[in-house]
């Protein structure tokens, strides 16, 4: 499909069929007692709902009239982005400490999945961070390079 135009459309029904998507699977999870298989499907749920994220943002990467950051946000989004990289820090030692001592092996494994979701998003805000501490109006071309090329999304 080489029509621009029918490229965003198909992104954005994407997008609508994500969003339907976690409705539908966050409806089964509420109704369901056991906290194991409910946690399972609300963090698909939370997965299915990034995937919209995602299709909305290729669709907007395709539009022309796409709005980014103005020099006017930069300040705003700096302060927040260097609070949250000190809090991943400090979550991240402090979820390490309690895997390391864990002997349940099944609790183990939930907090090494999340250990391993704090590294990521310690990755993100630290690579957002140095785009915006440039000082520069962040431009696609950045955060392409800066999260997307650098792999701050592909969990390993």
């Amino acid at each position: 499909m080489s029509n621009r135009n029918g490229k965003i459309k198909l992104l954005e029904e994407k997008a609508n069929d994500e969003k339907r998507i976690s409705k539908e699977i966050s409806k089964l999870a509420n109704s369901i007692r056991s906290d194991a298989v409910r946690s399972i499907l609300q963090v698909i749920v939370l997965d299915t709902k990034r995937h919209e994220k995602f299709y909305k943002t290729a669709s907007s990467l395709l539009d022309p009239s796409r709005k980014m950051i103005k020099p006017s946000e930069l300040a705003k989004i700096q302060s927040s982005l260097e609070h949250r990289v000190q809090e991943e820090v400090k979550n991240l030692e402090e979820v390490k400490k309690i895997a390391n001592e864990e002997q349940n092996p099944k609790v183990k494994a939930i907090l090494e999945a999340i250990i391993e979701d704090e590294m990521r998003h310690h990755k993100i805000f630290q690579t957002l961070k140095e785009v915006i501490i440039r000082g520069e109006i962040i431009e696609e071309q950045d955060i392409w390079e800066g999260l997307w090329i650098k792999g701050a999304w592909i969990t390993e």
